[in-house]
Order: C-alpha cells, then sequence, then structure tokens
C-alpha cells in the first residue's frame, strides 16, 4: 500500500470516529458544520475550547445542529504532504453535502481551509478561532470569512514573572515543534527581546520532553519556566490533552508561568491568562451570527487579549510568592479558608451559644406550652365536633325509628289490607309486592335508625349492644360471628362505650368490605385498668406497612375516637392470616 493511500485512510478514519453527535430527520430544518482541527480533538488547550464550542452552540442555536469533525493531524505528521489525502477524503465527503458552516480551530487548519476553499468550500462561510491574530493578518483578506483570534500579550508574561519573582535570572521557554513552532519561537523571541537586558532566555523547542524534564528538574534559584502549549515536542512526539505540562511540574525545581486560565491549578502560578471561556462564548456569538444570515465579512475580527491575572494560591505558597507581589484586581484561586475563616462560624457559634440556647430554651417552654393549650383545644374541639355528630346521628335516628318507620309500618298494613281486598282480582299480585317492599322498607329504615342511634348501648350497656350489633351483622352479611363480653365495670362512662361501639361497627363493616373471611370473633374484657375489645376475622388479611393508594378514612375515624378517649388503637394483620383490630380504654374515660 502506498504511503498517500495510508495516509488517506487515516484521515477518513479520525474523521468516521467523529459522528455527527446530533441527527435531525429529513423534515426538520438542520444546520451542518464542519469542524476542521489542527492537531486533533485532545490536544491542549484546543480539546476544551472545542468541546465548550460544540455545547455551547447546540445549547444556543435555535435550529438542530449536525457536526462533522476532521483533523490535519499536524501534531503526528507536521510534513503538508499528508494534508492532500485529507482533502481528497473532504471533497468526496462534501462534494454531495452541503455544509453551512466551515469552523477552523487552530493555525494550521486556518491555513489549510484558507488555502483550499476554493475547491473544498466554495461559497462556504468560514469561521476561524483558536489562532493567533498575526496569523490572519498574514493571510490578508478573506471573502466570506472571519476569524475570532487571540492576542498573546506575550511581553506581559515576561513582566509578570519578572515582578512576581524579582530575582529571576534566567527564563527557560519551553515551545512545541508543531507544524507552527517555528511561528511561535519567532514570536516569543520578538516579544521578549526588550527584557534581554534584566533576564536571559534560554529557548528549548528542540528538547523532547524526556529532555525537558532532566533540564527543569535542575534549575537552580533564580530561573523561571514560560511553558507555551506542547502538541508536539522536539523529538516529534505528540502529547494530547496537558500530559506534557503535567510531567514537568512534577519534576520542575523552578516555577512555570502560562497562558491560557485552564492551566491555572494543572501546575502554573498564573498571571495575564487567556480565557477560554470567553472565547468560547466569542466564537459561539459568531457562529451563530454567521448561521442566522449576517455575512461574516461584516463580522469584525477582534483579537481577544488577556484581561484577567490569575494565580494559584497552592503555586504561590510553593513558590514563597507572596500576594503583595501581584498586580491589583488579580484573583487568586484554590485558596483554602483561613484559621478565622475556617472557624470562624464555630466561634460565632461559641460566641453566641448561651444566648441561642436560652432564646432556645424559653421558646422551646413558651411553645410547649402553646402547643398543649392548642392541643387540648383541637382535642375540646374535635370532642365537640363527635358530641354534635352523635347527637344529630341520634337525631336523625330517633325520627327515623319515632316518625319514618312508624309510617312505613302504617304504610305496610295499609297495603296488607289492600292484597286482601284485591286477593281475587288480578292486582292482588300488585297488591302483595307492595306490602312486601314497604315491610322491606320499613326494616331498612329501622335498622339505619339503630346504626344511626343504638338505643340498646344506652339502655342495656356496651355488651348487649355489641351482642346486638355482632347478631345484626351475622344475619346481614351471612357470616360465622362469635361473641364473648363480659359485662363493663358500674363506673365506666358512656363516652368510652360509644368509642369501642362505633370502632366496632367500622371494623365489622371493613370485614365485610375487604377481609373475605367466614368467621368473626369479638371479644370484650377488662385489663390493665381499663376495656379491650378485640375483633379477629380470619380473612385475607394485609400488609399494615405497606403504604396504601388511598388512606382509610374509617382507619383515621377510629384512631380520632380512641384519641379522644385517650385510648390505644393497634392493627394486627398478616397476608393470608386474617387481621386482629385491638381497642383499649380506660375505666375512667371521659
Amino acid at each position: 500500500m502506498s504511503i498517500d493511500k495510508l495516509l488517506c485512510a487515516l484521515f477518513c478514519l479520525a474523521a468516521l470516529v467523529s459522528t455527527p453527535v446530533s441527527s435531525a430527520s429529513q423534515e426538520v430544518s438542520h444546520e451542518r458544520i464542519l469542524i476542521l482541527h489542527s492537531y486533533g480533538t485532545n490536544f491542549a488547550p484546543f480539546d476544551a475550547f472545542t468541546s465548550g464550542l460544540r455545547e455551547e452552540m447546540t445549547r444556543l442555536s435555535p435550529r438542530p445542529l449536525e457536526y462533522f469533525e476532521a483533523s490535519l493531524e499536524t501534531a503526528r505528521f507536521v510534513e503538508t504532504s499528508t494534508e492532500g489525502p485529507l482533502a481528497e477524503y473532504l471533497n468526496a465527503l462534501f462534494q454531495e453535502t452541503g455544509i453551512d458552516l466551515v469552523i477552523t480551530v487552530g493555525g494550521p487548519a486556518a491555513r489549510f481551509a484558507h488555502a483550499r476553499r476554493e475547491r473544498l468550500f466554495p461559497n462556504k462561510p468560514l469561521l476561524m478561532t483558536g489562532l493567533a491574530a498575526r496569523l490572519v493578518e498574514d493571510m490578508g483578506p478573506i471573502a466570506l470569512a472571519t476569524a475570532r483570534t487571540v492576542s498573546f500579550d506575550l511581553p506581559a508574561v515576561a513582566d509578570n514573572i519578572l515582578r512576581v519573582l524579582p530575582e529571576t535570572k534566567e527564563i527557560l521557554v519551553v515551545l512545541g515543534q508543531s507544524s507552527m513552532g517555528s511561528f511561535w519561537v519567532q514570536e516569543t523571541q520578538r516579544a521578549f527581546e526588550r527584557f534581554t537586558d534584566r533576564v536571559r532566555f534560554t529557548w528549548l523547542h528542540e528538547l523532547s520532553v524526556r529532555e525537558l524534564e532532566e533540564r527543569v528538574s535542575v534549575a537552580g534559584p533564580g530561573t523561571a519556566v514560560f511553558y507555551g502549549t506542547v502538541t508536539v515536542d522536539g523529538g516529534g512526539f505528540p502529547f494530547e490533552s496537558d500530559q506534557a505540562l503535567q510531567r514537568l511540574r512534577a519534576v520542575s525545581s523552578a516555577p512555570i508561568f502560562g497562558l491560557f486560565d485552564i492551566e491555572v491549578g494543572r501546575g502554573v502560578v498564573g498571571g495575564p491568562v487567556t480565557s477560554i471561556a470567553e472565547a468560547i462564548s466569542r466564537a459561539t456569538e459568531t457562529a451563530l451570527r454567521i448561521l442566522g444570515g449576517e455575512a461574516p465579512e461584516d463580522i469584525p475580527s477582534q483579537p481577544l487579549a488577556p484581561r484577567l491575572y490569575v494565580y494559584d494560591f497552592r503555586e504561590l505558597e510553593r513558590w514563597n510568592i507572596g500576594e503583595e507581589r501581584l498586580p491589583a484586581g488579580s484573583t487568586v484561586v484554590f485558596r483554602p479558608p483561613s484559621w478565622i475563616e475556617r472557624y470562624q462560624e464555630l466561634l460565632l457559634f461559641g460566641g453566641v451559644l448561651f444566648a441561642l440556647e436560652t432564646i432556645l430554651v424559653v421558646g422551646l417552654l413558651v411553645q410547649h406550652a402553646r402547643r398543649r393549650r392548642a392541643e387540648e383545644e383541637a382535642i375540646a374541639l374535635s370532642r365537640r365536633l363527635l358530641t354534635a355528630h352523635e347527637d344529630e346521628r341520634g337525631r336523625l335516628g330517633r325520627e327515623l325509628h319515632d316518625d319514618v318507620s312508624q309510617r312505613l309500618v302504617r304504610l305496610s298494613m295499609d297495603a296488607g289490607h289492600i292484597e286482601k281486598l284485591l286477593e281475587a282480582s288480578p292486582d292482588g299480585a300488585f297488591a302483595r309486592t307492595m306490602r312486601e317492599d314497604a315491610s322491606r322498607l320499613s326494616d331498612d329504615v329501622h335498622a339505619l335508625s339503630y346504626r344511626l342511634h343504638p338505643s340498646v348501648l344506652h339502655d342495656l350497656g356496651l355488651a348487649d349492644a355489641l351482642r346486638t350489633e355482632c347478631e345484626l351483622f351475622s344475619h346481614r352479611e351471612g357470616l360465622s360471628t362469635h361473641v364473648n363480653v363480659t359485662d363493663t365495670p358500674p363506673g365506666f362512662e358512656a363516652d368510652g362505650a360509644l368509642c369501642l361501639f362505633r370502632i366496632a361497627q367500622e371494623a365489622l363493616r371493613n370485614v365485610a368490605r375487604h377481609a373475605n373471611a367466614s368467621r368473626v370473633n369479638v371479644s370484650l374484657e377488662r385489663t390493665d385498668g381499663g376495656i379491650q375489645m378485640a375483633l379477629k376475622d380470619d380473612g385475607v388479611g394485609f400488609d399494615p406497612e405497606r403504604k396504601r393508594d388511598c388512606p382509610s378514612l374509617g382507619l383515621a375515624s377510629m384512631r380520632e375516637r380512641i384519641q379522644l378517649v385517650h385510648g390505644r388503637l393497634a392493627i394486627e394483620s398478616t397476608p393470608g392470616s386474617g387481621t386482629t383490630v385491638l381497642a383499649w380504654v380506660p375505666e375512667g374515660a371521659p
């Protein structure tokens, strides 16, 4: 296989790996973006810039965006002859697929797109990012193109080093040997020329990273290191992400200074740094303006200059650099809190602890008193409401028994007379049906009257009332009911008896509705200074711990009643083993 075919296959693979991160159906209008990398997708600081750019564009764009990515891989192939296979690939890929915007990242990609755009991207807008302003100036006017460039203030970098480290005698300049290496060497030498009478510059761009490690590890006092980004070292080996910086920082015996804010916290001391976030914001704003229809050449290219002085507190401490040496308005990051800041809350808390505790205790006492009064008032109100409720039920029960029930009995008797008169006629059957319906209705009203106002409870006591209720329940539901009750003590109050009776009624209703039981046992006995009622069925049971979709109003009513008489209520149940309701009321219940 020829070298050109091999390189072409490699470039195709690199581009295909960067598959579109967003796709839209044919029915949805979307924009196609080609991002052309200079060094690859994982080389600092371009990796952080590209990732942030795509994220911001996707978030802010009013239309879906489809990304294509390709790389010159100049970090691995310095020779410009390797650009031919990539150009052929891009020409084949986008000959039929339209591109709405070409974004280049880094100087080599900008030069490539500029030189070949008439063939590859004719009449397509071009946005050049991540490159020095000088490179765009050298290209001259470009139609349908604009740039978001960076203007590195290299003299300010050298001045910052001499400001924070006034004893510096030598600055080791670490630059890579990428395709743009010679450009940056010339730029740096020209920028640092004015400082040569104050400090000696040693250029290390021809060294491999291993050799750089050895050199910086033996740097003596009065030495500083300027790190200008290494994508390819002097030995021709590429370094992705910030691997080179991390290796140098681990062995360096001299402080390291850089160019970008994302390097602060990764080993550089700091200084006038370029904000990657601001570069992303500017590039995103420009790209969306172009996609919105604005002509690129009408958007002025304003270089992004360092405006921030940012320092890593840990590096300042490591190299014994006092903050009084920093320029006014500097930002120091990764600063641990001082002793006072760290413990000021504890000190403040300790200072006011006694007062707070005093206020808290007084407040708790007042709150407790208020809460107790509120609870007493709530209990009294609930008792009055419950009493009013029972009184109303009693009134309705008596009304049904004394009036409606009696009238229904009379109606049934009248229907019986009519039945006898019409016994021989065809209407006799109708009269008989009317009499039977009236009789059943009278029985239903009588039963309803009893449930509303169980007079037997007041006349004969709780034990007989429970026996009667269970007999009616057994007759009505067809369930076997066994009752084992003892007489209640003479002093047992009416409210306590009524509470247990109502709980028994509600429990029996629940058995009829949910238990699917065949037998119910009801017992009443004196225990623990009170009366305990137990109602047990042999039904399907349930899990009391399982949260229900809707709360049981019947259970809530039972609990409210038992609380009003200062009693206790317990529900014991197991799936498949039935349910037991235990209600205990003190003998002196109010």
